[in-house]
Parts: structure tokens; C-alpha cells; sequence
């Protein structure tokens, strides 16, 4: 441990030995010895540079002194130099352990950074913490502190840490309470909006007049006197600099409006230029008085007119959210901002918005201002190459930072564009019409930014560029002098291989250039190395990386995890999404569908090559499926034959921008995690377990619970799922019986012959990482299968875990199906079990946890539900979240439902759910035969937002002895949900409705129809 050896040798040349006392910081007084009968003076060394101070004062034994006029600092030596021949080498002024004291927030996530540990020598780790009372933890690298498992109050503590070495030291740590957020400071509020980066020219002459509809969504708490910011300058994406350029043609604005609760509010400005001659930057509107929910998708709308032919910038219509454009050479449309009257969408293609939006009511939590590249801006994602969220994000970032089913949301703004590079921003003036933009909310704001840190991927376009430290920290600099005091967190670059001989179906076919490779790390490229600078591709970053150290950043999080082939010498590659088919059916050119020889494998968000490495390749995002239909976000002009090819993969063909489904995996799997990590928003919290006190005590010992995903918390009067203690048969590798081949290209478990009688109950069995069961149509007896006692995780690319397509009746017991939130985003499954055709199901004492989408399908056939746990829902992100706990579909149309449905005794707890909830929906009956009934009783449901649909025949459909629980949704789990009831109207006039009751007060109902007698 030399920096801390209280004694260096003097030396050098034949000189007699000498030394140097310790040097500490603060000190005043250099002491030590030289040969006795010396002359000497004192040295002082600053990197290279070396000071004479002045004459030491030397005894006769050789005992040298030096008071210095400035007390010694950090990165300071001292050495001694005299008349004898050599002279001293220096001793560094010590770098102690530490730190001495420290700080984190109450509430913090465990495993949160709270301090790295300095003075460590190599191969020197920390051991234990002292006192160990859980609220804080060692990192497994032993070289940091972390926030335990315990939680902390607010308060000042003493703790010693010892070393692997033996030695100790003391640290001070103290929890602050959480900040309150200034509640007058305008903070970034909306996703959706960004700054314009392409142009259109405006069609006819005159002067023509738009309208356009856009929607934002709020943060996790409510926002008031929103202001939103008119750009005068568009950004071009072709990497130019500068980057920035001035309308081409000046726009009148008319109006704005949101509509908040029903009612349209109105922006107070005057009409007026939105002129770049006016302002270079733009025009922050004045505040809109009202106040926006918590969690809430807003629909807004502007107006604005100039002279046909002029070339406007704008943004991307987002069809996928229902964005409309208007157009009218006859006059104003500004009535129609606040009319509410439907839209005609005729409009000019590019959507010419606000940039941001900010707002009043930030509750003190983390608050980001995103400032990348294409990746950050979402390529892939936007409406015309793809498909945005429900709330208009678009890329990993803004994906996981708006996230709220892990965590809860973090509020952004975004500077990203398109083919930015950091070498270029290094300049300020290559975008300061961006920063001049914030600037002026910083104004308002009594110079407080509108955000509290910078959010970063720059990189991928610098990564031909040698020396990644120069260009990281040009740019770095550039947001500390514009920023002061504002952290800076910057994302690791992902893998880049450049193309792949073989349709991205395999390791060996993708070729990665020399700036790109990993080279196992004994010799990185540029892309790499920048990476190793900034986070050591530590997963939550490293807190000894160089950008870290030096203090450029505050922190990282390895991107590239989710997305590489693994984490280790083949990280520079692509995970393979395996999946390979042909077009059976030539596709014209620029034809947005294609039929395809098989969809599975594939799911809506998917990144689809067409004619991989031939003519007219071209890669797009798939949109919808239809049998085998599959819509994509993209064309080529040139036709395709049947026969073509066509593969899947994580990335486009050029391996540069990620597909949706990959944005989202990095979403969950490493910026949610870095969230939770850095203590800004806890994972999320489940709802607590309701008080059953007034269900009657029969009901009560017989409600099903589970504690699989969340230990007792949900064990309620007897436990459903699996109960089995056998052990599992791993899907992939299992030895499979009689009747069964598995397909380990799709990952089926396949039905190929027929199935000894004494066979047909299928259990012990584990379906993860898409493995799934698949019974195809036959022309036989149909089979009667029981699936009994297996565990049943999410499908990734599959619509159902048990893929039935016969008309046999199937039952399913005590299985233990979907999983944990991570387990289900990013899946495209939508319930269980396909109902085949006209059997009848059962569904017993099962354990459903956090389903992608809907949990069972029934068919015209019918069937019974009873018994079972339903917990959450809704968990794919791939979508607008829309699902059923028991939807039932008849297959045929008109669809008649043929045989009769109980559904009993079932536990619906979907206060996690996200979207719009339905325990059980009916309305897809369209018709029911004769005789054929449906009754639900006997459950308890908490919180859908409806909890009962009605068939559309009216029919003596049976509801008695349920319990119905009103709970508030949580705001961190919710999209703007309301509850609208126990039923969905119109309800049957020949419904039965009985004795149902409140289940928080025991109370009944009110609403009670056509009791028996």
C-alpha cells in the first residue's frame, strides 16, 4: 500500500540513503533527512513540473525541515534535493480510504450506489461493513458501498469498513429525506413532443389552413399551467454542421388547446409569426391554466395557416396514437381546437407541434433531458417506419425512463437526432438553437434548468473516430459549461455488426468491423473502448471507470446486455431471433403486406428482413398478423416473388438501429433496472392484500391465493397453482413421451401421433424461453388432454402457450402460469390456451400471474372457471394494453355460443393490471343457443375497470353472490384508468342480478334485476 508507506528513499547515483516523512493533506511542514554535513532545499512536483521552494534547514545529524506557505493538496509530491551527488525521488501526498462520509435518500432501492470506495491498492477489496444492521451492503467487487436490504430512516450513522488487508476505516453516512420538488418550477412534463427534423412542402395555393391533433402523456403526478415551446429551426439528420437551420417559410400560429377532463383549455396567446427572423430559437406560449392528471394521455390540438407552397418543418404524424392533420383553403380551422368536433384527416404529412412541453408540480423526483442520437431518438419506432407506445415514446430511453409497470415514470425532454454526432456537439454552436430553446425555461425558472440530468447515448456515429476520450469529454464539456451542477448519465454503446452473410440467423454469418470488434477486450476497437471509458460494461456502470473517476459523468448502464449474443468475447454480436420463412404469395412493389409460409416465431414490433442480401432488400417493423398475412411498416420499390426470403432479427439489416421489440427489451431489462439502481423510483409496489373481514367466512376459507412472485402477500384462504414438489421436465432438453417430437427451430413441443390412454394428462412440465405445446387439427376422435401441475411462463413470439386446434375438451389444474412483470414484457402471447373449436374447457384452482395480455379464451364450446388466482395483466408494452381475465370469442362466425359457461369461485386482483381491465368478457357473443346458460358466482373482484360484459343477445345470464371491490388505482400502475363499474352497459333486460355485495363494507348492491322467486 505504498501511497499510505510513511516513508520514501531518497536516492540516486551513489548518494547515502535518506527519506522523507509523510506528507499529508493540509500540511504545513515538510520534514525528513538528508546525509549529514548536506546542503539542501525543498522540491515541490506537479505532474511533470518541478518547483524549488527555497533552502531546507538541515541539522547536524542530517534532519531536514521545510515550512511551506500553502498547505499540501492532492496530486502535490515533496522531495528534498541537496549539495551531496543525487537527489530525492517524491513521495505523493496520500490519497486516504474513503470517503469519510457520505449520503443517499431514505427509501432508495437496495443494492443503490451510495459511495465507491477510494485508497484502495490492487487486488485490495473491502470485506464488511460495521455495524451490519442490513441498511447498507458491499458491492461483489468489494470496491463500493450499497444501500442493503434494510430500510433506513433519516438520520446521521457511523459505520467502520475493513479491508481485505485488515486495515479499517470509518465512515459517516446520513439519510437525507426525500426532496420535495419545487412546485413552481417549470420542469419537462410530455412525451411524444420533439424537435423537427424533416421538411414538406404544403400543398395548394392561397393561403391554406391546418389543424392537427397530438397527444402527450403526464408524468406519475399531476401537472399544472402547462407551456409549450414553438421551434423556429428544423435539425437535418444527415450529420451536417450545423446541424440546426431556419424554418424555410415563416407559419402563422392560430391556436392550441388540450382537453383535460372533457373540456377544451385554451392557450392564451394571441395569433401571431412564428418567424426565425423574430427568434433564431423559438417561442415558449404562455401558461394554459389548468391542471393535467397524473398518468394521463392528453389530446391536443393546433392551429396554424401559410401560403400554399411553403416548406414547412415539422415532425412525424403518429398515426399509431390516432394523430389526425386538416387541411382548408376556405378559411380558419381554429374553431376546431376547441369544437371537439372529429377531425378529417387530409392533411400535410409533416406535424408541425410543439417541441416540449413543461410544466408546474414536479414532486422532486428525477427529472431527465435526453440528448443523443437516432438509437435515443427512436428510429424504427416512429409512425412511418413503425409503431410508437400509447404514450408516444420511442427508443429504449424514453421506453424505460416512462416506464411504470417495473417502477414508476421519470419525466423527460429530448434533444436527439438523427446522424448527431458528440464529436460534432463538442461545438456548441453546431446546436445552440437547441440549447437556446431550454434556455428559455431556464429563464422563467430563475435560472433553473427544466430538468434535473442529462440523459446520453452519443457514440454510435463517432465510433470510425479515434481517440473515443477526446470526443466524449468535447462533449461532456459542452453540457457542464451550459448546465452547471447538472449530472450527466450516459448509456453504453450497442453491438454493431455491419451486415450478416446469413439473415441474422446465426453467430458465425455476422461480420463486425475492426472500430466495432471486442476483440475478446485485450484490443477493442473504438466502439469498445469508448464503453470500457464509460462504464466498464458493468451492468449498472462502474464507479472506477475513467468517465466516472474524473468526474465527467455521474453515472451509465450497459446498453448493449439485452441485445448482444452473450456478455463476454461475442458482445460485439447480435442475439439471434431465429425465424426463417418464404413469401408464398409475389408482393407488388411498395406493398405493405406480405403472406408468409409461417408467422411463428414472430409477434407485432418484430424486425423483419425481406430478400436478406439480395435486390431490394429492405427491413421493416411488423405491424399486424392475420393468419398469415403480416403488415410491415416498410416497402421496397421492388417486387417479390414467392419463394423469397424472409428472416428475423433483433436490428435492422445494417445492424445499426434496433427493431421495437428490441428498444423494449433494453427498456426493461437495463434502463428500468439502472432506475431502480440509482434510488429515483422504487420497483413497483404491489397493491396490499385486501381486508377479507366481511366476506362471509365459507367464501373467505375458499378463496384462492398464491405466493409464488409475491411471497405470503397474496396467500389468501387456501393456495391454487402447482402443488406438485416432483420435479420439473425443462421443455428444451426433457426426455418427451409417447406422441410427442420436439421442434427445437420453432420451439414446439409438437403432437405428431396418437397418445396412449393412459397418457393424456400432461405434467411436471416447465415451458420457458418460448417453448410452447402444439396440438394441430385432426380428423379423428379428438383428444381430451388434462394439463396438470406445470409451470407455464410467458410465450415471447407465440400467441398462446398450448397451441390447441381441435375441438376435444381440455382441462387445466393447479398449473402455475405467466410469471413476473420482466417475464411478460415484450411478449406477444394473449392467453393461455387456444379453445381450439368447439370444445368445452376447464380451468381449476390455476395461479395466473402478470399475463402479457388476456389470461383464458373460451370458445362457442363453453366451459367452467373455477377456482382460480388472477393477479395483474396487460404486461407486454407491445401494444395499447387492453385485456380480459376470461374473454369468450365463439371461432365461427356469427359466433353463437353453443355450450353453457360457469364461472365460480375465482380470485380477480387487477389492481397491477395495465390499460383498460375486464374480468370477464362476454360481448363478443354474439348469439347463444338454446338452452344454453352462463352463470358467475361466488368471486371477488378487485378493481378491473369493468368487471362484467354482457353477451349481445339478450339472455338470462345468471350474476349472484359476488363480491366487487372499489380500490384506487395506484398512479404508478395505471394508464388514466377509471373504474366504470361491476358491469358494462347495456346489461340484459332478462339478466338475473342478485345478492352481490361491496366487499370493503359487506354491504349489497343496489342494482338487483329479476330475482328467482
Amino acid at each position: 500500500m505504498a501511497q499510505r508507506n510513511p516513508f520514501n528513499l531518497f536516492g540516486g547515483g551513489n548518494s547515502p540513503a535518506a527519506s522523507v516523512g509523510k506528507v499529508a493533506v493540509g500540511a504545513m511542514l515538510v520534514t525528513g533527512t538528508v546525509p549529514a554535513g548536506a546542503t539542501a532545499v525543498c522540491r515541490k512536483k506537479v505532474g511533470s513540473t518541478v518547483t524549488t521552494l527555497g533552502a531546507a534547514t538541515v541539522t547536524a545529524t542530517g534532519a531536514a525541515s521545510y515550512t511551506l506557505s500553502a498547505a499540501a493538496a492532492g496530486g502535490e509530491s515533496y522531495g528534498f534535493a541537496w549539495t551531496l551527488p543525487g537527489e530525492s525521488v517524491f513521495t505523493a501526498v496520500i490519497v486516504g480510504l474513503g470517503p469519510a462520509a457520505t449520503k443517499f435518500t431514505a427509501g432508495a432501492s437496495a443494492g443503490s450506489l451510495v459511495a465507491a470506495i477510494t485508497g484502495l491498492d490492487a487486488g485490495v477489496t473491502a470485506k464488511s461493513i460495521a455495524p451490519n444492521d442490513g441498511r447498507l451492503t458491499l458491492n461483489a467487487a468489494g470496491n463500493a458501498i450499497l444501500v442493503g436490504l434494510t430500510a433506513s430512516s433519516v438520520g446521521t450513522k457511523a459505520y467502520t469498513v475493513t479491508l481485505s488487508t485488515g486495515e479499517t476505516f470509518n465512515i459517516t453516512v446520513t439519510v437525507e429525506a426525500p426532496a420535495a420538488g419545487d412546485p413552481n418550477r417549470y420542469m419537462f412534463a410530455a412525451t411524444r413532443l420533439r424537435f423537427p427534423s424533416t421538411t414538406g412542402t404544403l400543398s395548394g395555393s392561397g393561403t391554406v389552413y391546418s389543424v392537427q391533433s397530438f397527444f402527450i402523456g403526464t408524468p406519475d403526478y399531476a401537472v399544472s399551467n402547462p407551456r409549450f415551446f414553438l421551434p423556429t429551426f428544423y435539425g437535418v439528420t444527415t450529420g451536417a454542421n450545423p446541424s440546426e437551420f431556419a424554418l424555410p417559410t415563416a407559419y402563422q400560429y392560430e391556436k392550441l388547446a388540450i382537453k383535460v377532463g372533457g373540456t377544451w383549455y385554451e392557450c392564451p396567446n394571441a395569433a401571431f409569426m412564428v418567424d426565425p427572423a423574430v427568434d433564431a430559437s423559438g417561442f415558449l406560449l404562455d401558461a394554459i391554466p389548468v391542471t393535467m392528471p397524473a398518468n394521463t394521455v392528453i389530446e391536443c390540438r393546433m392551429a396554424w395557416n401559410a401560403p400554399g407552397g411553403s416548406t414547412l418543418a415539422g415532425v412525424s404524424r403518429a398515426n399509431d396514437i390516432a394523430e389526425i392533420s386538416m387541411l382548408s383553403s376556405s378559411g380558419s380551422l381554429a374553431a376546431k381546437c376547441t369544437d371537439g368536433t372529429a377531425l378529417t384527416a387530409n392533411g400535410f404529412a409533416r406535424h408541425v407541434i410543439p417541441a416540449f412541453m413543461v410544466a408546474k408540480g414536479w414532486d422532486g423526483r428525477p427529472v431527465g433531458l435526453l440528448a443523443g442520437d437516432s438509437i435515443q431518438a427512436g428510429a424504427n419506432e416512429n409512425s412511418i417506419t413503425g409503431f410508437m407506445s400509447p404514450r408516444g415514446t420511442q427508443g429504449y430511453w424514453q421506453r424505460g425512463l416512462d416506464d411504470n409497470t417495473n417502477s414508476q415514470r421519470i419525466a423527460f425532454g429530448t434533444l436527439a437526432l438523427e446522424g448527431a454526432r458528440p464529436s460534432d456537439w463538442s461545438t456548441r454552436a453546431n446546436w445552440s438553437r437547441k440549447l437556446d430553446a431550454v434556455a428559455k425555461v431556464t429563464a422563467v425558472n430563475s435560472n433553473k434548468p427544466p430538468m434535473t440530468f442529462i440523459g446520453s447515448n452519443h457514440g454510435n456515429n463517432s465510433a470510425s473516430i479515434a481517440n473515443p476520450y477526446s470526443w466524449l469529454t468535447g462533449f461532456w464539456q459542452v453540457l457542464k459549461t451550459e448546465w452547471p451542477g447538472v449530472p450527466i448519465y450516459h448509456s453504453e454503446l450497442l453491438a454493431r455488426p455491419v451486415s450478416s452473410s446469413d439473415g441474422w440467423q446465426s453467430l458465425a454469418g455476422q461480420n463486425v468491423q475492426a472500430s466495432d470488434a471486442y476483440n475478446g477486450g485485450t484490443s477493442p476497437g473504438i466502439r469498445w473502448t469508448a464503453n470500457e471509458i464509460i462504464g466498464k460494461g458493468a451492468a449498472n456502470g462502474d464507479p472506477t471507470a475513467q468517465a466516472r473517476s474524473e468526474g465527467w459523468i455521474q453515472g451509465s448502464f450497459a446498453a448493449w446486455r439485452p441485445g448482444s449474443y452473450d456478455t463476454g468475447a461475442n458482445r460485439d454480436k447480435l442475439a439471434i431471433v431465429p425465424f426463417d420463412t418464404t413469401i408464398t404469395v409475389d408482393s407488388a412493389a411498395n406493398n405493405l403486406t406480405v403472406t408468409l409460409a409461417s408467422v411463428t416465431g414472430i409477434s407485432l414490433g418484430e424486425m423483419l428482413i425481406v430478400n436478406p442480401g439480395g435486390t431490394g432488400s429492405y427491413d421493416a417493423i411488423v405491424k399486424t398478423i392475420n393468419g398469415n398475412v403480416v403488415t410491415l411498416s416498410g416497402s421496397s420499390s421492388t417486387a417479390m416473388a414467392a419463394g423469397t426470403r424472409v428472416t428475423a432479427a433483433l436490428n435492422d439489416r445494417t445492424g445499426l438501429h434496433p427493431g421495437t421489440k428490441h428498444h423494449i427489451k433494453i427498456a426493461m431489462e437495463a434502463v428500468v433496472p439502472w432506475k431502480q439502481f440509482m434510488g429515483w423510483v422504487n420497483a413497483v409496489v404491489d397493491p396490499a392484500p385486501l381486508n377479507l373481514a366481511n366476506l362471509p367466512s365459507a367464501i373467505r376459507s375458499a378463496l384462492p391465493g398464491s405466493n409464488l412472485y409475491e411471497g405470503g402477500a397474496y396467500a389468501n384462504g387456501r393456495l391454487v397453482g402447482r402443488t406438485s414438489t416432483n420435479a420439473l421436465k425443462d421443455a428444451a432438453t426433457a426426455t418427451l413421451p409417447t406422441g410427442w417430437q420436439r421442434d427445437t427451430t420453432n420451439k414446439w413441443i409438437n403432437l405428431t401421433s396418437s397418445i396412449p390412454s393412459d397418457q393424456t394428462t400432461i405434467s411436471d412440465w416447465l415451458l420457458q424461453d418460448d417453448w410452447t405445446f402444439r396440438i394441430p387439427a385432426s380428423g379423428g376422435t379428438p383428444l381430451n388432454l388434462t394439463f396438470s401441475q406445470n409451470v407455464i411462463k410467458p410465450a415471447k413470439s407465440k400467441i398462446c402457450a398450448i397451441d390447441n386446434r381441435q375441438n376435444g375438451s381440455y382441462t387445466l389444474i393447479n398449473n402455475d402460469i405467466g410469471g413476473s412483470i420482466q417475464d411478460a414484457a415484450g411478449c406477444a402471447q394473449t392467453f393461455v390456451m387456444h379453445p381450439g373449436g368447439t370444445g368445452s374447457h376447464t380451468y381449476k384452482d390455476n395461479a395466473f400471474w402478470n399475463m402479457p395480455e388476456d389470461h383464458i379464451r373460451l370458445s362457442e364450446g363453453g366451459g367452467t372457471v373455477q377456482g382460480n388466482f388472477f393477479f395483474g395483466g396487460g404486461q407486454s408494452q407491445l401494444e395499447d394494453p387492453h385485456f380480459d381475465c376470461i374473454q369468450v370469442l365463439p371461432n365461427v362466425v356469427p359466433r353463437t355460443l353453443k355450450g353453457s359457461i360457469v364461472v365460480k369461485d375465482n380470485y380477480f386482483d387487477m389492481r397491477r393490471g395495465v390499460g383498460h381491465v375486464q374480468a370477464v368478457r362476454l360481448a363478443d357473443i354474439a348469439a347463444i343457443d338454446a338452452g344454453v346458460t352462463i352463470t358467475i358466482t361466488g368471486n371477488v373482484f378487485v378493481d378491473p375497470n369493468y368487471d362484467i360484459s354482457f353477451p349481445g343477445q339478450n339472455t338470462a345470464i345468471v350474476i349472484n353472490g359476488n363480491y366487487f371491490a372499489a380500490q384506487n388505482f395506484p398512479s404508478n400502475q395505471k394508464n388514466g384508468a377509471a373504474d366504470y363499474g361491476e358491469y358494462l352497459a347495456p346489461i340484459p333486460s332478462q339478466a338475473v342480478i342478485y345478492d352481490n355485495y361491496r366487499m370493503e363494507t359487506g354491504a349489497k348492491l343496489a342494482l338487483e334485476q329479476n330475482r328467482p322467486a
